[in-house]
């Protein structure tokens, strides 16, 4: 099995300052449960434990089997999300960006 510290993960993998608006960075397990979220990492002690994973805020997105793509939701409150997924299929988690659809789409 591959290790990967979780302070490679927060420092090299998901905190991005340039990510442009609203937008954030995930990590999510096989199961699509969230291992590190971008908005977790603020002040987040390498040594920390993870205690229960929570479930991906997004429904309805079918990630399995695909390397990488995106899909554009509207969700509850009435937003336009774009999600852009890639597959790191050494360690069978994804990496997921969130923000706003007119945002991203625009850079």
């Amino acid at each position: 099995a591959l290790m990967l510290p979780y302070s490679y993960i927060i420092d090299d993998l998901i905190s991005m300052d340039a990510l442009p608006g609203s937008t954030e960075a995930f990590l999510l397990n096989d199961k699509q449960k969230i291992v590190v979220r971008e908005s977790m990492t603020k002040g987040m002690s390498a040594n920390r434990k993870v205690r229960r994973l929570k479930e991906f805020p997004y429904d309805g997105l079918n990630m399995k089997g695909k390397e990488s793509g995106f899909q554009e939701i509207v969700t509850e409150e009435g937003e336009h999300k774009l999600i852009i997924y890639h597959q790191l299929t050494t360690i069978d988690w994804t990496y997921v960006l969130v923000g706003d659809a007119n945002t991203l789409l625009s850079q």
